[in-house]
């Protein structure tokens, strides 16, 4: 079996390929995903019939590993994703907690997301950005 680390870039690059054969391989039957913006998934079942609908509409273009960390049973990685979706272009910075069963396997992943660009809060950019979205508001 593969290293953790090596699983969780083998699982990024089978949406960059649009290819899901390995996923029986990493992910445990009782796998529970969690996705950035609220559904989720439980089973391998699922989360194989909800890539398949996916990718009827979409297709990651980019999905970069920035951090790697382990911690007991459990893998932290942030990232960079993005996607063209239905004919929309999004991306997005994000965080995976992944957990992984006494086989080795991914048994739970839960994802967050960071809305970019990022904004420095004490600048004068922010400070104008905040102006113009928050009229009546004293934010700085």
């Amino acid at each position: 079996m593969m290293d953790r680390k090596t699983m969780i870039q083998s699982y990024f690059e089978s949406w960059l390929i649009q290819d899901r054969t390995i996923w029986p391989e990493i992910f445990s039957n009782d796998i529970t995903y969690y996705e950035c913006y609220g559904p989720y998934y439980r089973g391998l079942e699922q989360i194989l019939k909800w890539f398949d609908e996916w990718m009827r509409f979409g297709k990651v273009i980019v999905w970069d590993i920035h951090d790697y960390m382990e911690c007991g049973n459990k893998s932290i990685v942030t990232w960079y994703f993005q996607t063209l979706y239905d004919g929309d272009e999004d991306a997005f910075e994000g965080v995976s907690l992944i957990t992984f069963d006494e086989f080795g396997r991914i048994c739970e992943v839960r994802e967050y997301q960071s809305t970019l660009p990022d904004i420095f809060s004490y600048c004068v950019v922010s400070q104008r950005i905040h102006e113009i979205a928050f009229p009546n508001k004293n934010w700085l």
